[in-house]
């Protein structure tokens, strides 16, 4: 299986922004196959490429469907052997 990291921004242009963020990483939590990486400016996903691409489209969706518009800033790196920042929230 190969696996892609993306380091992703999200800017939902809206007022109450903070809570669209925090809904969209916590989706993201919840794939177990997926290591994560938040930091205050971005959160770095690594996961299967087929799964981590159809999720972001997925959420991409349902946050203009619910939120209005919003930016998805996404950078991707290929390889089995990059491991997501050097900050962790798990511990």
């Amino acid at each position: 299986m190969r696996l892609c990291t993306a380091e992703i921004s999200l800017y939902p242009l809206a007022d109450e922004y903070l809570p669209v963020i925090k809904g969209f990483i916590d989706r993201l939590s919840a794939v177990k196959e997926f290591e994560m990486s938040v930091t205050t400016t971005s959160t770095q996903v690594r996961g299967p490429y087929q799964q981590l691409f159809t999720l972001l489209g997925s959420e991409i969706e349902r946050i203009h469907a619910t939120t209005g518009q919003a930016i998805l800033v996404c950078k991707f790196l290929a390889g089995d052997d990059i491991q997501p920042g050097l900050h962790s929230d798990n511990g």
